[in-house]
């Protein structure tokens, strides 16, 4: 009998502390996946993104955003900073790559906040009077801006306020670049889910509708009131190229001659291209063998109708089609092709898909 009891209470609390501990699980997955990834097998840390083994610099800054629950402000971490309004700014310290990763991933309902100590950071220059918490409790950065570019404008703002708001101290010395924001692209890589929908009135439909609706959609609205440049998961290449085709002057002019170029499929086409993109799972795990070539499809002719219409950006002598993307998939193709494309211009497959 006793050990009849155990065999049923044994299953429950087996499911009960996978729960309690599942952060610790994603956060765990995510750092086996990067280390997989770099093909190293110690720790990544922040502080080493992007960095060469001749120890040059990145070319690229890779900035991650959580958002701190206690403040209500976005927390962005980045090779070079970590910056939250309230508490200011700090170097990365000894905070690992997954961390940062889980933080920025931590969804309300599905995973539990992150919780980071801030004796692990330097933090100064914040805007709360007094000691700093002991502990921050940080979520998905989409819980404040699911796009995540307010901390360029930050940046920008406080280097160039008189006196400049940001100066070298200890081993922080940020140096923003320093782009137009007519010049910088944002990218929406969230949509609705569709998996979701029939749980109705159920908390967790509940939290990702108020978190969609009322964070991503107002601001893709302004964004594209103000006329910023923007890539929508949401948006299919061919629709981008007919909303910018709508505007006046040379840009129109530039989208029109190039929508010509991928109106060679049909409708239905389209609607099962941005519903499979749009419909992806936003997770560390595989795509599936069409939808992995869709999604790199879509940031391919996305990029190429944006930067030729909005900023003159040359076309490549031929635009790829999903075939291509199919291949590269399976690695028929090496990741670095000829400038001249195999395929002739004058194929039709070249400029329809």
């Amino acid at each position: 009998m006793p050990w009849q009891i155990v065999g049923l209470i044994a299953p429950v609390l087996l499911l009960l502390a996978i729960w309690y501990f599942r952060g610790r699980l994603q956060e765990a997955r995510f750092g086996s996946v990067v280390g997989a990834v770099a093909g190293l097998g110690r720790r990544l840390y922040v502080r080493d993104w992007g960095a060469t083994s001749a120890g040059e610099g990145p070319g690229v800054m890779h900035v991650l955003v959580a958002t701190d629950l206690l403040s209500g402000q976005p927390m962005y971490f980045s090779s070079k900073f970590v910056h939250c309004k309230p508490y200011g700014w700090s170097t990365p310290e000894q905070i690992r790559t997954a961390e940062a990763l889980y933080s920025s991933a931590a969804f309300p309902a599905v995973f539990p906040p992150k919780k980071l100590k801030t004796s692990r950071l330097r933090f100064q220059d914040g805007d709360m009077p007094g000691p700093l918490p002991r502990t921050v409790r940080l979520a998905d950065g989409g819980v404040y801006n699911n796009l995540g570019y307010d901390w360029f404008d930050i940046l920008n703002k406080q280097s160039q306020a008189s006196p400049p708001v940001l100066w070298p101290f200890g081993e922080l010395s940020v140096e923003p670049s320093m782009i137009e924001t007519k010049n910088v692209i944002i990218v929406n890589a969230s949509a609705p889910s569709r998996r979701l929908q029939w749980l109705g009135p159920f908390p967790l439909a509940r939290i990702m509708s108020v978190l969609y609706d009322n964070t991503v959609v107002p601001r893709v609205k302004s964004i594209r009131a103000e006329h910023r440049p923007l890539i929508d998961i949401a948006q299919t290449p061919f629709d981008l190229g007919n909303s910018l085709a709508e505007l006046d002057g040379v840009e129109g002019e530039r989208a029109r001659a190039l929508i010509k170029q991928l109106a060679g499929r049909t409708d239905d086409f389209w609607t099962d291209f941005g519903r499979d993109t749009a419909g992806t799972r936003t997770k560390l795990s595989g795509a599936g063998h069409r939808v992995a070539a869709r999604l790199m499809l879509h940031g391919y002719l996305s990029s190429v109708v944006l930067l030729h219409a909005e900023f003159e950006g040359h076309l490549p002598e031929q635009i790829r089609g999903e075939a291509y993307f199919l291949k590269l998939v399976d690695k028929e193709l090496p990741l670095k092709t000829p400038a001249r494309a195999e395929t002739p211009k004058s194929d039709p497959s070249a400029n329809s898909r």
